[in-house]
């Protein structure tokens, strides 16, 4: 891997990892400490905690694969052919990760009253 590799994965992976803060922050801004899921409560740090995990593996995964790999395979291809082809591996990833996350969190912490 060569050093311009290095610093481009390390820039996805904070751009991203920042990109899902603002997006909790926002998202108790907007809800609250309310709670949907289970009748449970919202614990920020619980939730803030996951979302870091979740996206600082996932976007370590994606953004060595999109620049080790992808950009490689696609680099004599149309660009309309490349953006396809990125967007549904990124959409791919970001569901399958999205869904792990959303796994943990509602099971990570809520105990039912008897």
């Amino acid at each position: 891997m060569r050093k311009i590799q290095f610093y481009k994965i390390i820039f996805l992976i904070f751009f991203w990892l920042f990109c899902a803060i603002f997006i909790t922050f926002y998202d108790v801004a907007v809800i609250g400490n309310k709670s949907e899921i289970e009748g449970g409560h919202y614990s920020f740090m619980r939730n803030l905690i996951a979302v870091i995990m979740g996206y600082v593996i996932g976007a370590t995964l994606l953004a060595s694969l999109g620049v080790l790999y992808i950009s490689k395979l696609l680099r004599k291809k149309p660009f309309g052919v490349t953006l396809l082809i990125k967007t549904v591996i990124y959409l791919m990833f970001m569901l399958f990760f999205i869904s792990l996350v959303a796994l943990y969190i509602p099971g990570s912490g809520l105990k039912k009253d008897k």
